[in-house]
C-alpha cells in the first residue's frame, strides 16, 4: 500500500511502543490495520493467553489510536483473523474467517483453529453495521492466517485479496469489491501455502507459491498471474522462480508509485539459513529482475510489507532464535539497497506485527505484546508504534 508523500525521505527512527488497550489482552493477537479520513484504526483478535478458555461472542476489538472502541458486527461468529479497508464511499469493509469445526468455539488452541469459511460486514459512514453474510467458502482449509495471505490491496475504491486453498481440489480464490459487491474468482490447479495481491488502477496483480512441473523436485516456487482489465480476464500463470528443494514461504506483493513491482519472500537455505528474496520489475518489462537478497540467520515467523511515497519497501518480520525461545520483531528498508536490519522493543517481546503507511507519510506498526516472564502465565495485549524522520 502506498499514500500521498507526506514527509520527507530521510532516516526512519521508531518512536517508543506504547500499549493500545488498558484492559490486558484485549486485541491481542493478529492485529490488522485500516486508515480513512486521518483516523486509523487498529482491529484484531481477543486472545491473551492459550491457556485460557475464551468467549466466542467477544473475540473481535476495533479500536483507534486516541482510544475509541468500535462495536462488532452483530451475530454469533468467531471473526478470526480480521482485517479491513475502506471503499470509495469511505465505508469499512470487515473481513473475518470461521473455523472448519465448530467445536472450535470452546477450544483453547484458537491459534491453530482452521479457517473454511470467509464473511464480512460493512459499517456506514454513521456507524451503523450491515448484517454479517458469507463471502466465501471453501471445500477444503482457507489459509486466512496472516502468515500466509497479505493484507488487502486497493486502489480507486476497488479492494481485493487472494487465499489459497488446501486440502481438497487445490485452488487461488481473489476476492474483489468493486462496484458496490464482492465477487470471488477461483483459480483451480493452482495450489500453495501463500498468496498476495497488488492493485493499480486498472492493473491486479496475484503472486502465488506452487510446485512448478520439470525435472527434479520442486516446492514452493513462485508465480504471478496478471490482469490489464480490472479482474475480468488474467494472464497465464508466470514462473518468477523455481524453487527446487529450497521452498519459498511468506509471499509479499507490493506496487509502488512508479508502477515497479516488488515481491518478496521468505526462502530457507540449510545451513545458510534464511534469506529474505527481492525480485522487482519496472512498468511496462515483462523482466524480473533480482535486487539484492537480504540474509536471515534466524527462524522467521510473520513478514509484513509496505511501500511510500518515497518508493521506499518498508519490511518487518519475526526473527527467532534459540530454536523459537526468543523472539522479536525486526525492521529492515529497501531503497535501492537494504538498510541493516534492527530489532524494535525487544524488551516487549513483540510478535504478530502489521505494518502501514500513515497519511502523512509516517509508518505505522500494530503488534502483539507479551507480558510476564512466567511462559505458564503469559498474557498478550495489542502495541502501537510509530516512525519519525
Amino acid at each position: 500500500m502506498h499514500t500521498d508523500r507526506g514527509s520527507s525521505c530521510g532516516t526512519i527512527n521508531w518512536k517508543a511502543a506504547r500499549a493500545l488497550a488498558t484492559v490486558p489482552g484485549r486485541l491481542a493477537r493478529t492485529p490488522s490495520i485500516a486508515v480513512n479520513d486521518g483516523i486509523t484504526y487498529v482491529l484484531g483478535n481477543n486472545v491473551p493467553t492459550l491457556l485460557k478458555a475464551f468467549a466466542p461472542n467477544d473475540l473481535l476489538t476495533i479500536v483507534t489510536l486516541d482510544g475509541r472502541t468500535i462495536a462488532p458486527p452483530h451475530g454469533d461468529h468467531l471473526f478470526m483473523h480480521p482485517r479491513a479497508a475502506f471503499d470509495a464511499q469511505k465505508r469499512m469493509h470487515l473481513i473475518w474467517g470461521e473455523p472448519m469445526r465448530r467445536e472450535y468455539r470452546e477450544s483453547v488452541m484458537w491459534i491453530q483453529a482452521n479457517t473454511s469459511e470467509l464473511w464480512t460486514a460493512v459499517r456506514d459512514t454513521n456507524g451503523g453495521w450491515t448484517e454479517p453474510k458469507l463471502l466465501y467458502s471453501g471445500v477444503g482449509t482457507l489459509l486466512w492466517n496472516p502468515q500466509f495471505t497479505s493484507h488487502l490491496s486497493g486502489s480507486r475504491g476497488r479492494l481485493g485479496f487472494a487465499v489459497p486453498v488446501i486440502n481438497a481440489q487445490p485452488r487461488i480464490a481473489f476476492v474483489q469489491f468493486e462496484n458496490g459487491a464482492w465477487s470471488v474468482r477461483e483459480f483451480v490447479g493452482q495450489s500453495g501455502i501463500s498468496a498476495a495481491t497488488a492493485i493499480r488502477n486498472n492493473d491486479f496483480y496475484v503472486a502465488y507459491l506452487s510446485a512448478a512441473n520439470g525435472v527434479g523436485q520442486d516446492i514452493n516456487s513462485v508465480f504471478l498471474i496478471t490482469s490489464a482489465d480490472r479482474g475480468n480476464s488474467w494472464s497465464l500463470p508466470e514462473l518468477v522462480q523455481r524453487s527446487g528443494t529450497s521452498p519459498a514461504n511468506a509471499l509479499r506483493l507490493e506496487i509502488g508509485t512508479d508502477g515497479v513491482l516488488h515481491l518478496l519472500w521468505d526462502q530457507w537455505k540449510g545451513q545458510q539459513g534464511h534469506v529474505i528474496r527481492h525480485f522487482v520489475r519496472p512498468p511496462g518489462s515483462g523482466v524480473w529482475k533480482m535486487s539484492d537478497n537480504f540474509p536471515q540467520p534466524n527462524s522467521l515467523g510473520t513478514v509484513q510489507t509496505a511501500i511510500d511515497a518515497c518508493d521506499r519497501l518498508h519490511v518487518v518480520f519475526e526473527s527467532y532464535d534459540n530454536l523459537g525461545a526468543r523472539g522479536s520483531v525486526a525492521y529492515a528498508q529497501w531503497n535501492g539497497r537494504w538498510s541493516a536490519s534492527q530489532n524494535l522493543f525487544e524488551e516487549m517481546r513483540p510478535m504478530d506485527p502489521a505494518l502501514t503507511i500513515l497519511p502523512d507519510g509516517r509508518i505505522g506498526l500494530a503488534m502483539s505484546l507479551r507480558i510476564g516472564n512466567d511462559t505458564n502465565n503469559l498474557h498478550h495485549t495489542a502495541g502501537w508504534a510509530e516512525s519519525r524522520e
